[in-house]
């Protein structure tokens, strides 16, 4: 389906994968995680981290950052934080 804009035909930007993709994005995936889960066993204990930390370390972001950057701010668990005074 094209949108008429001012006698111009615009493409429909949300179009959706072919199944081939998602499959191969699903795969892709699959792989990463299979290779971060061998990485973290071979890493010594006080190299790793743990869930309830990086949280933590969001949580002390989000009180420095103020209430009006926190809502534009995405939310993930896998991004690295910075705190800064």
């Amino acid at each position: 389906m094209a949108a008429y804009r001012g006698g111009n035909v615009e493409k429909n930007p949300f179009i959706l994968p072919s199944d081939e993709e998602v499959f191969r994005m699903r795969d892709t995936e699959r792989r990463t995680k299979a290779m971060e889960r061998e990485r973290q066993g071979t890493l010594k204990i006080w190299e790793k981290s743990t869930g309830s930390a990086a949280l933590s370390r969001s949580a002390k972001v989000d009180d420095v950052m103020g209430e009006d950057m926190v809502r534009s701010r995405p939310h993930s668990l896998l991004e690295p934080t910075v705190m800064r005074k």
